[in-house]
């Protein structure tokens, strides 16, 4: 890191912070991408407010989608990326209450507002979102899945849609990678029960750890569930006696790790013989 030949590079966003709480995610490529809160633009450095901004590794602007309508209530989320039949693509907030699916190498096509994709919207909104996040998996079949933790009430109409009961608080959305069309798209699958403050899902063998964080009244609870079908596998009920908001699950060993609001480290998962 003391080497001559390496250069420290940085981008003040004075006008319109970044809202990821993990930092920016990287592509295989170098580039990086956040996402940006409310504000005004930043025209000499590039950066616009409610945006999907991506980065050169000297931390240069190069690219930017905003969603035509405005972005939403954002207070902390962040994309992901992923390949997918030799592109690069990327997940993120679209307009208000919607998820946009971007080609990572244009993000928002030439008038940096039209997105590959875009779901119809899953909040309502102006709806407060105090932390989102999305994650990837392709199953043994080779689909592709995206699925989207949602920290407002989820009021999607969409019928095909599994659900799992009424999500006033918020819930995991899963969709599948639709390549039927000319462009892929996200086709909505399943709806996780109600959580409070779900934390970015994780995934691992087939089995989605979700960990409802709570809130100032309401203890965090793990849940283990089935990727493909939503169905609940397990439950740590009241065994959690804090919350865990903004708190993020590492999963490693057959377990998953996870702090609360008590400085309380837990490890769930199952003993496994070495």
């Amino acid at each position: 890191m003391a080497s001559p030949d390496y250069h420290v590079a940085s981008l003040p966003t004075p006008n319109a912070r970044p809202l990821a709480l993990t930092g920016p995610v990287l592509a295989p490529d170098g580039a990086a991408f956040f996402v940006t809160g409310s504000g005004s633009a930043d025209a000499p450095n590039g950066v616009n407010p409610g945006s999907v901004i991506a980065l050169s590794k000297d931390l240069k602007v190069q690219d930017w989608y905003t969603p035509q309508g405005g972005m939403g209530k954002y207070e902390n989320v962040s994309p992901v990326t992923f390949e997918h039949k030799d592109k690069q693509l990327l997940v993120a907030p679209g307009k208000d209450g919607s998820i946009a699916l971007l080609d990572a190498a244009s993000l928002g096509g030439s008038d940096h507002h039209t997105p590959l994709f875009e779901t119809g919207p899953l909040a309502k909104p102006a709806a407060k979102h105090s932390w989102d996040g999305f994650a990837t998996w392709q199953d043994k079949d080779g689909n592709t899945w995206v699925f989207a933790s949602i920290s407002a009430e989820v009021t999607s109409t969409d019928g095909s849609l599994k659900r799992n009961g009424p999500t006033p608080h918020g819930a995991i959305v899963a969709f599948k990678v639709d390549d039927s069309g000319p462009q892929p798209s996200l086709h909505p699958v399943w709806v996780s029960r109600d959580m409070v403050n779900p934390a970015p899902p994780r995934i691992a063998n087939g089995v989605l750890i979700a960990l409802a964080g709570g809130d100032a009244t309401t203890h965090a609870t793990l849940h283990m569930l089935n990727a493909s079908t939503g169905e609940e596998l397990y439950s740590s009920k009241n065994e959690i006696p804090a919350s865990a908001q903004f708190s993020g699950v590492s999963v490693g060993d057959g377990h998953a790790f996870f702090t609360d609001r008590d400085n309380v480290l837990y490890s769930f998962g199952i003993g496994i013989e070495h």
